[in-house]
């Protein structure tokens, strides 16, 4: 979602057209410190898994270099924060089976 997101900032948020500029700035505004720190947060999670290790690596790399010093800081700061939510939360789900909505079937009509 991150690397769309920073694509269509780019692609878009400097349109001459206003009301593009608006929608992708709108919708931009949580990449510079949300989005880089969840990221921060989820390369550490996958920091044996050497893909999305990789893919964190460069999406925060872009985010950083799109947005400056408030990427990094979020990224450092917020990053630890959202592991230690990812940690609390697969702790929390370790001995819980999924919940899932119940199954139905419906039959077709004749």
């Amino acid at each position: 979602m991150a690397r769309t997101a920073l694509r269509g900032w780019k692609r878009y948020g400097h349109s001459p057209d206003p009301r593009v500029r608006a929608r992708f700035r709108r919708e931009a505004r949580i990449l510079p410190i949300q989005y880089a720190a969840a990221i921060a947060g989820a390369r550490a999670w996958f920091k044996n898994d050497r893909d999305l290790r990789k893919l964190a690596d460069d999406t925060l790399r872009d985010l950083v270099a799109e947005f400056g010093w408030r990427s990094r800081l979020a990224a450092f700061f917020g990053g630890p924060y959202v592991l230690w939510s990812i940690k609390r939360e697969a702790h929390a789900m370790e001995n819980k089976p999924p919940v899932e909505p119940p199954t139905f079937y419906e039959p077709a009509m004749a």
